[in-house]
């Protein structure tokens, strides 16, 4: 079953030879944030999407402003280097 464009689900890349993408959004702050992110498969490009999000919130977020969710300085998306 096609997935509609636009759900937040990763979706086959229309580009010639892509493979997978995402598309990660944020418009809770001056600037809007929309770019797709890419992966060979659903799985990586949904990493990709989530592993880059804390940094986009960081540049987004007004001067001096404290990113916290539920009280904590980690964000929920965990970290990008693998575990041993």
């Amino acid at each position: 079953m096609p997935r509609r464009q636009g759900t937040g689900l990763p979706e086959c890349d229309p580009v010639p030879g892509g493979n997978f993408r995402v598309l990660v959004e944020i418009d809770r702050f001056d600037e809007r944030f929309s770019r797709h992110f890419h992966g060979v498969d659903e799985l990586q490009a949904l990493l990709e999407g989530c592993r880059i999000v804390p940094h986009i919130l960081t540049m987004l977020a007004p001067a001096g402003a404290k990113l916290q969710w539920l009280g904590e300085d980690d964000l929920g998306f965990g970290t990008s280097s693998a575990i041993p």
